[in-house]
């Protein structure tokens, strides 16, 4: 596994990926990394209010794996919604209606 990923860094860089983007886009479509969600999945978004909360279901437009990690952005009614970061998983995003509805009653 360790060849294979050397590998395809070394055809990476050399095949003119030059930004930290680029590598991670060639890792991804060649399966060395798997996000942690896909676009058109489903996802819970937990909505804190002043005076309540809820969670609305939206759907993922798009997954980015940069520098700073993954991010995805969850269009929430149709409409361009929220970005989210990898460490929102589990406490302000949900990938299961049953997870975002544990968390709004205050479970784990």
């Amino acid at each position: 596994m360790r060849d294979r990923l050397a590998e395809l860094l070394s055809y990476a860089v050399s095949a003119g990926n030059e930004t930290f983007t680029q590598i991670a886009d060639y890792l991804i479509a060649n399966g060395v990394i798997v996000p942690p969600c896909k676009v058109g999945q489903r996802a819970y978004c937990i909505i804190r209010g002043k005076y309540h909360c809820q969670f609305m279901q939206g759907t993922i437009l798009r997954v980015e794996i940069n520098k700073d990690g993954v991010s995805f952005y969850v269009s929430i009614n149709g409409y361009f919604g929220q970005h989210y970061t990898f460490t929102d998983v589990g406490k302000n995003v949900f990938f299961t209606r049953e997870e975002a509805e544990r968390a709004l009653k205050g479970g784990e």
